[in-house]
């Protein structure tokens, strides 16, 4: 760093720490508060395990003092720390609640007085920490004694954690609990001169490992550059942020991705090459520093449609599109879900530029079919990368709607890219399928494009029905099996799970048939209201050679299914 950087280190103690007379403010481009139950009992194994005269270092805290007027507290902003600060405070506030819970209304008001709240010179109390506005309003109350509201609040959660922890304890304790939290629990404090120090120091801290995700670093650097630039607009940053934060939040599992999706999908700045999640970050600050300059578009602008285009990430993702009359947003919504039994994640960047840019149900409705399609043919090869993933779906995006007709591109460039017909039916016949809601989608769409020739399956969910079954050699109560087959467990173990071994079935014939011996399945396959199970109770017999003959036409019915010409 520069000479003009300033930082102090300084060793402490839960309770120095707290005991100084300034506050901890969490500013907005901080992360909300994300440790769940595993950080939790980690924390609290560290704490309870302490022996007398132990000690125990809890990490860093990265501070930045900020300027006050001469009647307010001091205060420190924290950089790097909150989600530590965080609990701890959270612990202290239900050790508080505890001692008021058994009439000890003097311990509680000492742990307020000297932990939570922070009297300021006229005498009013303020809090000691204050978190971002997401999760401040569900502190305070738990600062006030009461619970938060919010069900999917991990605030909540916490205070419920340690609540749980202390009701198993007394009294004495609880007390020596609290003298260990604040007495053998120990920080480093790091304060920095100003914030662009801090944010240097945070970034360092991260290269030697300290765990932040590419999404925090983001956020972190975006709030950098509003705060720094007196040309941008920094309360329209932080409030789109705080949307994209929200819509994202709960039901995104690997947030990171939308913002991967986002960059290969926005068409400006136009990008032009892979990302992924450990260039995300990079790619971002080059994005901000030399791509937006050079474009038509300002910071402001590109993070306003990132937080509008969020919602309609998050439609997709949950399969709620509202875009074009009720009966085409149910036959969308329809594909939308099936496509979810594939597992799609990647292909949500494609998806962002079809609901972008066609207007037409129909034309929408296509593009969902091709992609199904080439979706199907990728994942039972496995022939095309992620990466060559990313740059396809970004290039289709960048490039298709430009073109005259541009599902007609959409379905030259995605057939191009697929794995053709004769490779299709190699994968399709060597591969073992497991008992998985893809598998029995691939049955449904089987039976109702082949076997009921484009009508609709039966309206209750069948279950995969291994037709030999999958443990016949090892399974007692399927004994009669092994001499019924014509082949050993090992030439078995290879085609038991082939798609010409299984068929889709009612739940309740499923049960019955379970452990039958073939003859007496065949009698229950007639009697169902699926075809696929119906044709099964054809065959004569049930043996290595009929498998294998039934793979062979199933993976070639399926190569006709998932075709192309739409």
């Amino acid at each position: 760093m520069g000479t003009s950087t300033r930082i102090n280190a300084t060793e402490d103690t839960v309770k120095s720490l707290l005991s100084r007379n300034y506050r901890f403010i969490v500013p907005e481009y901080q992360r909300q508060y994300s440790w769940a139950e595993e950080q939790w009992q980690d924390f609290w194994d560290d704490l309870a395990g302490l022996d007398d005269g132990e000690t125990h270092f809890l990490g860093s805290i990265v501070v930045v003092e900020k300027g006050t007027a001469i009647d307010e507290l001091d205060k420190f902003e924290v950089v790097d720390g909150q989600q530590r600060l965080t609990t701890i405070s959270v612990l202290l506030c239900t050790i508080r609640q505890h001692y008021d819970a058994n009439d000890r209304e003097e311990a509680a008001d000492s742990v307020d007085k000297n932990y939570i709240w922070e009297e300021d010179d006229d005498f009013n109390p303020q809090q000691k920490l204050s978190l971002n506005s997401l999760d401040n309003p569900q502190y305070r109350r738990l600062l006030h004694g009461n619970k938060p509201r919010e069900d999917e609040s991990q605030l909540k959660r916490v205070a419920e954690f340690f609540d749980e922890k202390l009701s198993d304890l007394s009294g004495e304790e609880v007390d020596r609990l609290r003298k260990l939290l604040l007495n053998a629990m120990t920080l480093v404090t790091i304060e920095c001169d100003s914030q662009e120090s801090a944010f240097r120091l945070f970034e360092t801290l991260n290269d030697r490992g300290l765990e932040l995700s590419s999404v925090d670093l983001i956020k972190n650097y975006l709030y950098k550059t509003a705060t720094q630039d007196d040309s941008i607009n920094e309360e329209a940053i932080k409030r789109d942020w705080e949307t994209i934060i929200e819509n994202i939040r709960y039901d995104l599992d690997k947030p990171y991705r939308f913002f991967i999706h986002y960059l290969l999908y926005a068409p400006t700045p136009d990008l032009g090459r892979n990302i992924s999640q450990n260039t995300l970050y990079n790619n971002f600050k080059e994005l901000v520093e030399e791509e937006i300059p050079e474009s038509e578009i300002s910071l402001e602008e590109y993070i306003s449609n990132m937080a509008d285009d969020s919602v309609l990430y998050l439609n997709i993702t949950n399969c709620n599109i509202r875009k074009y009359d009720n009966s085409s947003n149910d036959k969308i919504n329809d594909i939308l879900s099936d496509l979810s039994r594939l597992g799609f994640s990647q292909e949500r960047l494609y998806m962002m530029g079809v609901f972008s840019n066609l207007d037409g149900a129909s034309d929408v409705i296509r593009s969902l079919k091709l992609i199904e399609s080439f979706m199907i043919r990728q994942r039972f090869t496995g022939r095309i990368t992620g990466k060559d993933l990313n740059e396809l779906y970004s290039n289709l995006c960048s490039e298709a709607y430009e073109k005259d007709d541009p599902v007609g591109y959409i379905r030259s460039q995605l057939s191009d890219q697929a794995p053709d017909d004769d490779e299709m039916k190699a994968a399709l016949i060597t591969h073992n399928f497991s008992r998985s809601d893809r598998t029995l989608f691939v049955l449904e769409r089987l039976e109702s494009e082949y076997y009921r020739t484009g009508n609709a399956t039966p309206s209750l969910r069948g279950e995969i029905e291994h037709i030999a079954p999958r443990k016949a050699f090892t399974a007692k109560k399927y004994n009669g099996w092994p001499s019924y087959l014509d082949i050993g467990k090992e030439d078995f173990n290879q085609i038991k799970d082939q798609l010409g071994n299984l068929t889709i079935l009612e739940k309740r014939l499923n049960l019955e048939v379970t452990d039958r011996p073939f003859e007496q399945k065949k009698n229950k396959y007639e009697g169902s209201d699926y075809k696929m199970a119906e044709s099964v109770a054809n065959h004569d017999e049930w043996n290595s050679d009929t498998i294998t003959e039934r793979t062979k036409e199933l993976a070639d019915v399926a190569t006709r299914v998932w075709k192309f010409d739409i």
